[in-house]
């Protein structure tokens, strides 16, 4: 069996701005460390799911930057997100203007599905990996700043 990546991912959401970022740490093989983040589009209709949105596109984003066939291992400090994407099962039910949600699960099952083995682990932000994710969904989600603030 092919030793696994490990990927510590994680989601933020600001619910007063309906802004969302994601952020992961990639652990190679070999030892090469990456990071990365990316902000999420303002959430039109599922802001009530921002969090759950946010940690899906933050691992769809993490398993996409592997090569097909990896194997990997995922860890979140979510456990219903990462419930999620190991069993492949969302609830829908009562969630059916949550088209983002949707789609972010559908993303999240697609890239899980090009990979080879994909385990789970709940992991601590007490983790320096996954406290690093953390910052770097954080830094995503922050709301633009202001051009010229006290202007008019």
């Amino acid at each position: 069996m092919k030793k696994a990546v490990n990927i510590w991912c994680d989601g933020s959401f600001r619910e007063a701005h309906k802004t969302a970022g994601a952020g992961w740490v990639i652990k190679h093989v070999d030892g090469q460390i990456e990071e990365k983040c990316a902000p999420l589009p303002r959430l039109q209709n599922s802001f009530k799911y921002g969090s759950e949105i946010a940690e899906l596109v933050a691992a769809t984003h993490a398993m996409n930057a592997l090569p097909a066939g990896s194997n990997a291992q995922i860890h979140m400090d979510c456990q219903s997100s990462l419930d999620i994407i190991a069993k492949g099962q969302i609830r829908m039910k009562g969630r059916e203007e949550a088209t983002e949600l949707k789609g972010a699960f559908e993303a999240a099952m697609a890239a899980k599905a090009r990979l080879g083995q994909v385990t789970f682990q709940l992991t601590s932000d007490r983790n320096e990996n996954m406290h690093r994710a953390h910052v770097l969904s954080q830094t995503a989600s922050s709301p633009p700043r202001e051009k010229n603030p006290g202007r008019r």
